[in-house]
């Protein structure tokens, strides 16, 4: 059986809402709980408004109906209504008459403020709400006439106006709009409880007259009433919302356009600062200045350079600059010209940056004053340039942005220490001193927060005590914060007329609201037949199965699709237990403990989400189906509507799918090569095993996140334009090199974009084979193929390669070089006496000891048999080849000791050079054959050099 609910009623809940209330705020108050205190404004609370909300929950509580009368509760009925209306009454006569009848209960050392002048006192309006209340319970107390119900409603409905009017002050902000008068400002907490009462008394009335169903006419005003009410809460609710986003959004924007004011002004002011500051790096700058003063450092009485100095200083008069004073660097003043001016008040604000010596004086306006020192060529201080000048257009900023409104002011500071050091301004004759920080070290004004470098706007207070909303920022680097205020009450002026708009505009709402809701009774009723017409048109044509339970479990609604899907007919299954029908044997027991459970306590785990579950066919065999389950409270207990979906056939398909994404899956896994798919984001959505066989990641912390974020921007940028070119459908291959688990590899990928039945490319499919081993081996094969086997040393090949970029190099830097050709002196005698083993190691030292002989810049190489080359390069003359060539023969006079033989080995060489001209490599060499044979021809174990030009042998 469904457990029906025993509501709490709402009178009962609002006398406890304010019993609880007044008990924590009394509490807090006698024996000062912190905790308490951070429900907002009850820090502001004194002892009699607590008591107040006791007694008028107490009365709710107690006066359920005026033909109640609890015996023991009368004598407590009658205390709280003596103190609603003694305490009240005494703060009017105290707030009126000016008397002090010891009834404000103040804390000890409580200071009067300006939201509460009077520690300890109610203010007017909630004096006269909770004597409204305490009259309304007294009329209560007797039984209802014409004129007492009329009386009791005239009491309610003081007891809302007043709560309701405080708090929508509150959300409206109507204290900032108005200024109005702090004595009579309720606190919000206040007038919040406030409604609760009025609403507790509008309760209270309801109870005590039930509706009595045989006359119409009570009904009918029964229903006007309550349509009334619940228009006026939507409508005032609604436009209130609506004005508290619109004020919030006109402040944020008032506040952003009062920081963007203030930040455009800074760089403006910044700019001008920097603009002036360029006038005194332009004197020193100037060469026939530092001349001067570094002859005056030497002769400091030379008149004619001191008279140059002040005319210099005279020409920069026309500029703008009011006063120039140069002075040695011993401090002598050796030039002037214009006034220099010593403020009376000395008001000044250092500007900070490096090297930067200049301040900002206050005499009617702001003045520029530098101390710029000046340098000689050597960068020796010579002397120093003081200038000032004043700042017209920093002023006329300044003066823009004061008049920008009746109540802006601008305030411009610097940091002295711990304290804030600003000029005079619109409201302010004289300089200030403000410390920046308070007692809890935070700084205290929004110009404190502009020194330390932040930006933003603040509500707050200013010196005169005005509410005020300030933009604050700091000018660039130079060490000063800008502050742009204005008044709250200007700020917001344009917002007074829209709260008379709004409350004419929430008056017809709620007239029109009352009219249409009278009028539509009637229509509203049969649209309310025709939606249940239409629903159950739509269930009879619906995809799905729906069957409704009733409190009892038992089927109430079958549609058609539930007779196509289980083969129940409507008929058969109406009325009967929903687990003798769909249920599996196997999960009846299991579903019946859980129905239970749901017509207790309307849970359970099938509810507002979509369950795949199997269902049972008439002729008994199982289905799939996808279960969605909804309930409601009806007749005492809870019903559920259900929509059931056969979904055999997808989970058919899904299983197929999954098996085929399985197999590829497995194949993808084990090829040898790394397969992944981008999208158009160029996001990784696939990638295959192969990844983390090669980087040791996880496939799956990669998907889902860009290539580029992935490979790093340096491999990035090898393919990028590759993958970017696939994206727009072209087929792309190429070669990278990159970093797996510390080893370089090299791979070699194949871009094919994907398209779709469109014609789209809606991704790209990538295949990287790893040619790591390849590439080696045809670099081996490439070095191999430039090497001699027998000495190590360069080929032919790779010889004709080194001469030809030699040469290019030699003209470029126009650096002399030489080509050396040497052979083995009598090497066809070695080979046919000693054999030709002993032939190669005589090559193979012949090698060891030329190479020795040489730069490593150098290129030795053996062109064939006993034939050898040197490239001599960047040679500081043509003639240094001569001594390589005697150190080489030299070298080789040194006996070969090979098998036991001791050899005498001789080498004849043939040196040409080159001076930087444009030669071929096939005249370079033919050169240096030529003295080769120069050198064979004079005797052997011998050198001759040869130059030569660009286009004729010498």
């Amino acid at each position: 059986m469904a457990v029906v609910k025993r509501e709490l009623p709402a009178q009962k809940l609002a006398a406890i809402l304010l019993i609880a209330l007044g008990t924590l705020v009394g509490l807090r108050w006698i024996f000062d709980i912190q905790w308490i205190g951070r429900i907002p404004t009850t820090r502001e609370m004194g002892l009699v408004t607590p008591m107040m909300l006791v007694a008028c929950g107490s009365c709710l509580c107690l006066l359920p109906r005026p033909a109640v009368r609890p015996g023991p509760s009368e004598l407590l009925i009658g205390v709280a209504i003596a103190l609603l209306l003694l305490f009240p009454s005494a703060m009017l006569i105290e707030h009126f008459s000016g008397l002090n009848l010891g009834v404000d209960f103040a804390r000890a050392g409580a200071l009067p403020t300006e939201g509460t002048p009077y520690p300890g006192r109610m203010s007017p309006n909630a004096c006269l709400a909770f004597l409204a209340a305490g009259l309304a319970f007294l009329v209560h107390l007797r039984r209802p006439e014409r004129a007492s119900g009329r009386v009791f409603s005239f009491l309610l409905w003081t007891v809302l106006a007043l709560g309701a009017s405080g708090l929508l002050g509150h959300l409206l902000g109507l204290q900032s709009l108005y200024r109005l008068a702090a004595a009579n400002r309720l606190l919000p907490i206040t007038a919040a409880a406030l409604c609760v009462v009025g609403a507790g008394l509008w309760l209270l009335r309801e109870r005590s007259s039930p509706a009595d169903g045989s006359r119409l006419h009570g009904l009918d005003r029964r229903i006007d009433r309550r349509t009334f009410v619940a228009l006026v809460l939507l409508v005032v609710g609604a436009g209130v919302s609506g004005f508290a986003v619109v004020r919030d959004t006109f402040e944020r924007s008032a506040s952003q356009s009062l920081l963007t004011m203030a930040t455009a002004n800074a760089t403006s002011l910044a700019n001008t600062l920097q603009t002036s500051l360029w006038f005194p790096r332009t004197i020193v700058t100037r060469p026939a200045v530092q001349d001067t003063l570094s002859q005056l450092h030497r002769r400091p009485e030379d008149p004619p350079l001191r008279e140059f100095l002040s005319q210099v200083a005279e020409s920069f008069l026309t500029a703008g600059i009011g006063g120039v004073r140069f002075y040695t660097a011993s401090g002598l003043l050796v030039g002037s010209a214009g006034v220099m001016v010593q403020p009376r008040d000395p008001v000044f604000n250092d500007l900070q940056g490096p090297g930067r010596s200049a301040r900002l004086l206050w005499q009617n306006g702001y003045i520029l004053h530098t101390e710029t020192p000046v340098r000689d060529v050597s960068g020796r201080g010579v002397g120093r340039v003081v200038t000032q000048q004043r700042m017209v257009l920093f002023d006329e900023l300044l003066a823009a942005m004061r008049g920008s409104t009746a109540t802006s002011d601008a305030l411009i500071c610097s940091r002295d220490g711990n304290e804030a050091v600003c000029a005079p301004t619109r409201f302010y004759a004289t300089a200030l001193h403000l410390p920046m920080f308070d007692i809890s070290g935070k700084p205290r004004l929004p110009i404190h927060q502009a020194l330390l470098g932040m930006t933003g706007v603040a509500v707050t207070d200013d010196l005169r005590g005005r509410g005020v909303v300030a933009a604050y920022t700091p000018i660039k680097d130079f060490g000063l914060g800008l502050v742009l205020k204005t008044d709250v009450e200007t700020l917001f002026s344009p917002l007074k007329q829209s709260i008379v708009l709004l409350a004419a505009v929430l008056l017809g709402l709620i007239s029109l609201g009352t009219y249409a809701l009278r009028s539509q009774v009637r229509p509203l009723l049969q649209q309310i037949v025709a939606e249940q017409r239409r629903t159950s048109v739509i269930l009879e044509n619906a995809n799905d199965a729906f069957v409704a339970l009733g409190v009892d479990g038992r089927v109430t609604d079958w549609n058609p699709e539930a007779v196509r899907l289980f083969g129940w007919t409507a008929e058969e299954a109406v009325g009967r237990n929903i687990a003798d029908l769909i249920i599996p044997p196997a999960q009846r027991a299991a579903h019946n403990e859980g129905f239970r459970r749901f017509m207790t306590t309307g849970t359970g785990p099938v509810l507002t989400r979509a369950l795949e579950v199997s269902g049972l066919h008439k002729d008994g065999r199982e289905l799939s189906v996808e279960l969605s389950v909804a309930s409601f409270v009806q007749d005492g207990g809870y019903v559920a509507h259900a929509f059931v979906r056969d979904i055999s056939e997808r989970l058919a398909a899904q299983r197929r799918q999954a098996e085929s994404e399985k197999h590829l899956r497995d194949l993808a896994d084990n090829v040898p090569v790394l397969i992944s798919y981008n999208d158009q984001q160029e996001r990784i959505r696939f990638v295959n095993a192969t990844y983390r066989a090669w980087t040791g990641i996880d496939p799956a912390a990669v998907l889902g996140r860009p290539v580029r974020e992935i490979v790093g921007e340096k491999l990035y940028a090898q393919f990028g334009h590759h993958l970017r070119a696939a994206l727009r459908g072209e087929r792309t291959e190429f070669e990278v090199v990159t970093r797996a688990r510390g080893e370089l590899r090299t791979l070699h990928t194949a871009y094919v974009p994907d398209i779709n039945a469109e014609g789209e490319v809606v991704g790209v499919y990538a295949l990287s084979t790893d040619v790591t081993e390849t590439k080696q081996i045809e670099a081996q094969l490439q070095a191999l193929a430039r090497l001699d086997t027998l000495t190590g040393l360069p080929n032919r090949r790779a010889f004709d390669e080194r001469l030809q970029e030699a040469l290019a190099r030699s003209r470029r830097g126009r650096r002399p070089m030489a080509l050396m050709f040497l052979d083995v002196d009598h090497f066809k005698d070695i080979n046919d006496t000693l054999g030709h083993g002993v032939g190669d190691a005589v090559l193979q030292e012949f090698a060891s000891r030329v190479r020795r002989c040489v730069r490593a810049t150098d290129t030795v190489a053996r062109l064939a048999g006993d034939e050898f080359v040197v490239i001599l390069e960047d040679l500081n003359a043509g003639s240094e080849a001569g001594p390589v060539a005697r150190k080489i023969g030299a070298v080789l006079e040194v006996p070969f000791l090979i098998d036991k033989h001791r050899l005498t080995v001789t080498s004849s060489i043939g040196v040409a050079v080159v001076e930087g001209d444009d030669v071929s490599p096939a005249d370079l060499i033919g050169k240096a054959d030529e003295a080769l044979y120069a050198a064979k021809r004079a005797g052997r174990n011998t050198y001759e050099v040869s130059s030569l030009t660009g286009d004729l042998l010498k």
